[in-house]
């Protein structure tokens, strides 16, 4: 085989398999729910082997993606230049391999966990294998518009599993609501973009040239306030805490390693803009170290496990995202190696959380005291996920936090120095909560009551394995960054590093550099740490700590709406449809009047021909005799005859096909509305005429409004879309333009609306159904 050949097959495997990637997750999603229905809880042992093969199939394009970024691509909507696209380089290779293994850990977790308990499999395993393919399709999206996909339906599946526990409806609806606001600032970023530089490919978007004389500065605001929202940062934290009653393995996999990252994941991979404009960098990092230290305290007091694994989650993804904010190429290895820690070792945590609850019954880290002989390889992994996130060397924690001290330190103002106090700090506490988390199992006593948990010899082993193997791979993790072992993590770090910052480090990962400055703060770390665990049992100290001031601040924010909101209700919940009708006109005649003041357009041509004032003059007849009518068989009769005298009035403009349209549409609207109301008074119940002259008047504003509207015009000739569409047109079989509009450009729309009136139709079904049972 010739070596252009040889090239060429290498290229096509390659973005074949990345293609496969998503494809392998998406058969999880379909297959989750009838491997479900036919093994129950046990179908999550299937499902892991599909995410690993996924995660295996990216480590063969590891190589790859050090070298040559893989992309593949298609066309999405090509009037708009749009494509769909996948690429695989290294920021996202690290992101994809944390999202599939860890995926396959908590699915092979999964059987034993449900086992016995009230989560529906179908639900659960569905919800979660779809998860994994849309936080894959995030990671690996080529362009803002596929990320954008992926980054919404992980908001919706993350409901669904929240809500999936028995308690959980409120705490998934309180998580969807915060996290719509971040899908919401993506998308305006995502729009802004668009409209500036006429593209969405990432490649585009992160290249701080491009957005020269462009607004850089508002397209970066909006995305630091999406990624505050889905990586929890103050004040968007409040949503993680009430979300723990969600099942420990959707904690485990969502909120410790996959979901909760979206957010660093998208600063990282906008971390040379970012770090292109200083005041963008500043408020990133303080937002970050503020999270960190006030996470941290917050997590100091908990008493139950998940609680406090939720709020050390909240503080080291905002130490993460201080080091994206600082922005030096140390810096950001040591947030794309954090993350790798973080992802393996509080997952780790969270299984073992779910271990303990049922086994000995109890989360709280009271009752847990003695079950370190009855569990010896659940706690051996506790410590083990312990050590890594205290920052204790050979674990991968430590060889983040050295890196990431490394890039923080040497602060160049007075922001950077309160930065790096607050990381400090905020490390401090993480390694006393740890230390007391690690030592609750060995605690002398055993406080759990009997018959809470279930015997520890059906639940230890296997349950325990899946958090023992992420503990042994945040140590061997940290391990192999050493010189001498040959399998080293560093040229991946280091890649994505360059990816994220557009720099390559100083300095690779090691365990060992020396006596540096990064190694002597980390002392000062561990002996602070320490201290504050020693002294835990003086009671009162750490009450002044803050506690739960964001959930009480989102609270009363809720009730205050509520109270604004009520007159409100008063007037919108009516089953009135003239009331809704009043709403509509009112508002779009405000709406549009002023946006027609506010912005001076030409108006169309003043002169038309006589016909078409004949015509216009007989619509407004007709629409005056079904106002004034008081049979109702008469005023759709009348109505019929406005909507054929529309279809002339666009025949005599020159739009036959049109025309058509709206005597097919009109003649079905009539003859069904006559069906359904066959049954109503013939004549109209009497109205005083208050009622009549309001009515009237907000008639009459809805209508001058909608006939301004169609006399103004900004310029004579038509629109490039509207070309676009007689081209086609032209060049179809039919001829006719509705039809192309309806069956090229909005088919997808046309589905929708399809899809919602068939939901309208199973919701009649069973109001009538359940009306009969009860009759």
């Amino acid at each position: 085989m010739s070596p252009v050949r040889t090239t060429v097959f290498h290229v096509v495997r390659a973005d074949a398999l990345l293609l496969a990637v998503p494809g392998v997750l998406l058969v999880a999603t379909v297959g989750a729910v009838p491997l479900a229905r036919r093994f129950g809880a046990g179908a999550g042992y299937p499902l892991a082997v599909l995410s690993a093969g996924a995660g295996g199939l990216l480590l063969t394009l590891l190589g790859d993606a050090l070298e040559d970024p893989v992309t593949v691509a298609g066309e999405w909507i090509p009037t708009l230049g749009a494509q769909w696209s996948l690429r695989l380089d290294a920021l996202g290779l690290v992101f994809a391999l944390v999202v599939t293994f860890v995926g396959a850990v908590v699915l092979a977790y999964s059987p034993r966990y449900l086992h016995g308990g009230e989560t529906d499999p179908s639900r659960y395993y569905g919800a979660l294998a779809g998860f994994a393919a849309a936080m894959t399709l995030l990671v690996l999206a080529g362009d803002a518009l596929v990320l954008y996909v992926g980054w919404e339906i992980t908001t919706l599946a993350s409901y669904l599993l929240i809500a999936s526990a028995p308690a959980g409806r409120r705490a998934a609806t309180r998580a969807l609501m915060l996290t719509f606001v971040g899908g919401l600032a993506l998308l305006a970023a995502i729009l802004l973009a668009g409209a500036r530089l006429n593209t969405v490919a990432l490649t585009e978007l992160t290249d701080a040239d491009r957005w020269a004389g462009a607004p850089l500065v508002p397209f970066l605001a909006l995305l630091v306030v999406a990624a505050a929202v889905k990586s929890v940062q103050v004040p968007f934290h409040v949503w993680l805490p009430t979300a723990m009653v969600a099942p420990t393995p959707v904690s485990a996999y969502l909120h410790a390693a996959a979901m909760v990252t979206a957010g660093l994941y998208l600063l990282l991979r906008f971390a040379e803009p970012i770090g292109a404009q200083p005041v963008v960098g500043a408020a990133v990092a303080a937002l970050g170290a503020a999270t960190a230290l006030f996470a941290a305290a917050a997590a100091v007091r908990r008493r139950d496990m998940k609680e406090l694994l939720a709020f050390s989650t909240i503080s080291q993804l905002g130490f993460m995202t201080a080091l994206v904010g600082v922005g030096t190429a140390e810096a950001v290895t040591g947030a794309v190696v954090y993350f790798l820690a973080h992802a393996t070792y509080k997952s780790a945590l969270f299984l073992c959380a779910g271990t303990y609850d049922h086994a000995v019954g109890s989360r709280a880290l009271p009752e847990l005291a003695g079950s370190a002989r009855r569990l010896p390889l659940t706690s051996g992994a506790l410590v083990l996920a312990c050590l890594s996130m205290s920052g204790l060397p050979p674990a991968l924690g430590y060889v983040g936090k050295e890196a990431a001290l490394k890039g923080a330190l040497h602060p160049a103002d007075a922001l950077g120095f309160a930065v790096l106090a607050c990381i400090v700090a905020a490390q401090a506490l993480t390694v006393a909560y740890s230390v007391r988390l690690a030592a609750a199992p060995f605690r002398r006593g055993a406080r759990t009551r009997a018959g809470r948990g279930r015997s520890p010899a059906t639940a230890e082993w296997s349950m325990a394995l899946w958090p023992a193997v992420l503990a042994v791979a945040t140590v061997c993790l940290g391990a192999v960054t050493a010189k001498l072992v040959p399998l080293r993590l560093a040229p991946l770090t280091d890649a994505a590093a360059e990816v994220a910052a557009g720099a390559a480090p100083g300095s690779s990962l090691a365990l060992w550099h020396g006596l540096t400055p990064a190694f002597l703060v980390s002392l000062g770390i561990f002996a602070a740490g320490g201290v504050l665990f020693a002294v835990w049992h003086l009671r009162g100290w750490w009450r002044l700590l803050p506690d739960e001031l964001g959930s009480r601040a989102v609270d009363a924010l809720g009730s205050l709406l509520r109270g604004c909101g009520r007159p409100v209700e008063r007037v919108l919940v009516s089953t009135a449809v003239a009331t809704h009708l009043t709403i509509v006109f009112l508002v779009v005649a405000v709406v549009v009047w002023g946006a027609l003041l506010a912005f001076p357009v030409p108006v169309g041509p003043a002169g038309e021909a006589a016909p078409r004032w004949v015509v216009s003059v007989l619509i407004a007849g007709a629409a005056v005799a079904v106002a004034v009518t008081k049979n109702w068989l008469t005023a759709f009769a009348t109505l019929a005859a406005v909507g054929f005298l529309v279809a002339g009035w666009y025949v005599l403009f020159g739009a036959p096909q049109l025309a058509a349209v709206q005597l097919v549409v009109d003649g079905l609207t009539v003859m069904l509305a006559l069906f359904v109301l066959r049954h109503l008074p013939r004549r109209y119940v009497d109205v005083q005429w208050p009622r009549r002259v309001w009515a009237a008047g907000v008639a009459l504003a809805g209508g001058v409004t909608f006939a301004g509207l169609s006399l103004f015009q900004r310029s004579a000739s038509l629109p490039p879309a509207s070309e676009a569409y007689l081209a086609e047109a032209r060049s179809s079989s039919t001829g006719n333009v509705v039809t192309e509009v309806l069956s090229h450009y909005r088919a997808l729309d046309t589905l929708g609306e399809t899809a919602v009136i068939a939901v309208a139709a199973i919701g009649v079904v069973a109001v009538l159904r359940a009306r009969r049972g009860r009759s």
